[in-house]
């Protein structure tokens, strides 16, 4: 409860706007209630960004698993189911009601950023997700699968972020099934090129 306040509030009003005073006036708690489990500031912070991680990662890794449910092992899928899986994801993530919450990831991103301890789960958490987009390009016959998955998640990443903080920068263009369609198939066919595929083990996350 405490956590989901602090992620609405950040997506709302920004992280400055973070206090105990804050959380407690949105829950409608008697004064100084978030304190008696959060002492600091900071871990009310924390206590938000491991409730996004978790909440974040769940729910990707939940549709990943529809979504390969849906196509039976030992075939290969096809780019078209792969990219219309996409496009809904980047809907419900573009939705009004998703956009504070889209923001406050944000802001957490820059927040870890500044901090090694979680810089190290947000981290892992992207090593989970970039393992799930792994098996996608795994089954859509990619050479190296790794290289792929890495690409395609800056490109995911990249146009979230450009739809929700800067709107006006898409002039006007609009994405659909066919462009992603378009865009994974380059992506495949440009790391197939590669001779090797990534290796995490001894370079950072991509």
């Amino acid at each position: 409860m405490i956590a989901e306040a602090v992620i609405t509030i950040i997506g709302t009003k920004g992280v400055r706007s973070v206090t105990h005073r804050s959380v407690d006036e949105y829950l409608g708690l008697p004064p100084g209630s978030s304190s008696y489990y959060f002492r600091k500031r900071n871990e009310l912070l924390e206590a938000g960004f491991h409730r996004m991680i978790e909440t974040n990662l769940a729910a990707l890794a939940a549709g990943h698993a529809r979504f390969l449910e849906a196509h039976p092992d030992g075939r290969l899928l096809d780019i078209e189911s792969v990219a219309r899986y996409e496009y809904e994801n980047l809907k419900r993530s573009l939705l009004p009601e998703r956009r504070p919450r889209v923001l406050a990831r944000f802001e957490f991103f820059i927040h870890a950023s500044r901090d090694p301890r979680l810089s190290a789960v947000q981290d892992s958490a992207l090593r989970k997700l970039f393992e799930l987009d792994v098996l996608i390009f795994k089954r859509l016959g990619a050479k190296n699968p790794w290289r792929a998955a890495a690409e395609f998640g800056d490109l995911r990443r990249g146009r979230i972020t450009t739809y929700i903080l800067i709107p006006s920068a898409i002039w006007g263009r609009d994405i659909s099934v066919h462009c992603l369609e378009q865009e994974i198939a380059r992506i495949i066919v440009h790391t197939d090129e590669e001779e090797c595929d990534l290796d995490l083990d001894s370079r950072s996350l991509p």
